[in-house]
């Protein structure tokens, strides 16, 4: 269960995965930054509840994977609650 999300103004893939469900969206909706595309599980091959979160480079989920904490430390804080 996963979910990856394209972002055209950044040109990068957002995935999700182990999520406890399939998510709710489909593809071509719309996403708004703050809004819940799943819950967290423990799916595939894990040991625990958790979030993995990928960012690939270019759109799919076949695009280059990089390291996400350098992009998330630049992310302004949120103020939205889940």
């Amino acid at each position: 269960n996963y979910v990856a999300i394209y972002s055209q103004a950044d040109d990068r893939t957002y995935v999700y995965l182990h999520m406890q469900h399939r998510s709710p969206l489909r593809q071509g909706d719309a996403v708004r930054a703050g809004e819940r595309v799943g819950a967290v599980g423990c799916t595939g091959s894990c040991y625990g509840t958790h979030l993995h979160f990928e960012v690939r480079l270019a759109r799919g989920t076949e695009a280059k994977p990089i390291d996400p904490l350098p992009l998330l430390r630049r992310w302004p804080q949120s103020n939205a609650s889940g």
